[in-house]
C-alpha cells in the first residue's frame, strides 16, 4: 500500500522504502515557498495495518522535527481517532512568510478513502516564473556542453 498512497498523496515515494531502512519516511512532497531557492519538504508516512493510534502521530511529529521538516502526513485506513486528531492539531500550523494569511497544518492525517475522493496533502505552491529557457541550437551551432 506504501508506494501507491504516497504516489496517489501527490507525493514522490522514497528510495529508501524498498530498502527497509525508511526511517520513519515512506515519501514526500518537495516544495518552494520563498524565493531563497531552497526546497522544503512535506514528509509523508503511511501504515498500512488496522492499529494506527497517537503513538503513531506522536512518531511522525518527532521525524518532522528530526528532519526539519515544516510538514507531516499519515495516511492510514481508518479515520483518526479524537485522540489521533487532537495531537495533530497540537503540533500547530505552518505559516510561510511568502503566503500571507495561509496556514497549513503540520501534521495532516489522511485516509484512504480521502485520496480516492481527491484530497491531497497540503502544502504551499510556489509557482517559479521568470525563468529564462536557453536559446535552442543545432547540433553544429553547439561549442561545448559547459
Amino acid at each position: 500500500m506504501g508506494w501507491w498512497a504516497v504516489i496517489k498523496a501527490g507525493g514522490d515515494w522514497s528510495a529508501e522504502m524498498k530498502k527497509g531502512m525508511d526511517r520513519g519516511i515512506d515519501g514526500s512532497i518537495v516544495f518552494f515557498d520563498d524565493n531563497s531557492g531552497q526546497a522544503r519538504k512535506a514528509i509523508i508516512q503511511v501504515k498500512g495495518g488496522q492499529h494506527v493510534s497517537v503513538n503513531d502521530v506522536r512518531v511522525l511529529k518527532s521525524v518532522i522535527d528530526r528532519e526539519k521538516a515544516p510538514i507531516g502526513a499519515l495516511i492510514c485506513l481508518k479515520p483518526a481517532t479524537r485522540e489521533m486528531a487532537r495531537e495533530a492539531a497540537i503540533a500547530g500550523y505552518y505559516e510561510p512568510e511568502y503566503f500571507p494569511g495561509r496556514k497549513f497544518p503540520r501534521i495532516q492525517i489522511l485516509t484512504m478513502e480521502d485520496l480516492f475522493a481527491g484530497k491531497r496533502i497540503e502544502h504551499p505552491e510556489l509557482a517559479i516564473s521568470g525563468v529564462k529557457q536557453a536559446e535552442r541550437k543545432t547540433k553544429d551551432q553547439q561549442t561545448s556542453l559547459f
